[in-house]
């Protein structure tokens, strides 16, 4: 049984721990909407309103009484087991769980279970331990190249500095967050472009065509967004990162507008693979799109390669 209204009780409850010192850093933000973003139970209307609790600091009455409202949703048995599967999940950053970590698991439970009074203080003791642990996996050596704003702010910037010079930017009339976009556009049509392990030039003759033509991309920044598929198809970057901030910089009817353009890539060769549809199931689940709108694009796809194989 999903219990959403005691995920969204416990979600804001995360964000205020996390501004419990008085200020929240980029990178904490990040780490602690990574946790939340991933929970089904967390719908687009719910990130909206989480969106909020992110935008001014939470002081300690206010963090009192987001506590008491997660302990009025912890009424039955399933509900204290939802609460406590999110903790785990976001405690077991990288698959491995410390006997001090499973000790804290072991109190937090308990406060749980009794809806104790000392419950908001062993999750934050709990959050504490996370986010670091979360940052070293993602700021390690061996890892650097599963994290996104590395492969976002490093290799696209370089890849622009390369071709059209410092001032890049300026150069193809974007913002940063515009840049940003397009470089999370190529990275996730990357992912579908090489399902079957290859990329080969008609896909990204393809690519490029559908961009000018359905996004009505200027074919400098359609190079691009193909540029950055082939570049985030050959690394294993940090999926959930990447389609969280995807969903941030879109609304829903562009992330359901994209789903076609997935498909459009994946008919380049005149055939949809299992390993491509299978593909865009999971980042149309991962953007949170309803699955009826993912089942019209795959069948409007479908209809349209069938009809071409004739």
């Amino acid at each position: 049984m999903l219990h959403f209204e005691t995920i969204r009780a416990l979600g804001r409850l995360l964000i205020a721990l996390a501004w419990e010192d008085g200020e929240v850093t980029p990178e904490e933000m990040n780490l602690v909407k990574d946790i939340l973003f991933r929970l089904p139970e967390i719908t687009p209307e719910d990130w909206r309103e989480l969106e909020i609790y992110w935008m001014t600091p939470i002081r300690r009455p206010q963090l009192e009484m987001l506590g008491e409202q997660l302990s009025m949703q912890l009424t039955s048995e399933s509900a204290k087991q939802a609460a406590y599967d999110v903790l785990v999940n976001m405690i077991n950053a990288d698959g491995k769980i410390t006997s001090e970590e499973t000790a804290m698991l072991r109190e937090a439970k308990r406060a749980i279970d009794r809806v104790e009074p000392g419950l908001v203080n062993k999750l934050g003791l709990l959050l504490q331990t996370s986010l670091p642990r979360r940052a070293k996996r993602l700021a390690d050596t061996s890892n650097r190249e599963d994290y996104v704003d590395d492969f976002l702010l490093n290799r696209v910037f370089q890849s622009l500095t390369e071709r059209f010079g410092v001032d890049a930017i300026q150069r193809l009339g974007l913002s940063n967050l515009e840049m940003r976009k397009l470089a999370l556009t190529g990275a996730l049509m990357g992912r579908v472009a090489y399902a079957d392990y290859d990329i080969d030039d008609e896909e990204l003759s393809i690519m490029e065509t559908i961009l000018q033509k359905e996004w009505s991309l200027h074919s400098a920044h359609a190079a691009l967004v193909v540029e950055f598929a082939v570049d985030a198809a050959q690394q294993q970057l940090d999926h959930p990162r990447l389609t969280r901030e995807f969903f941030e910089a879109t609304n829903l009817q562009e992330r359901i507008d994209f789903l076609d353009i997935l498909f459009d890539i994946a008919q380049a060769h005149a055939s949809i693979s299992e390993a491509e549809i299978t593909e865009i199931s999971h980042i149309a689940h991962d953007l949170k799109i309803p699955y009826p709108d993912f089942e019209a694009a795959r069948d409007r796809a479908m209809r349209f390669s069938n009809m071409m194989s004739r």
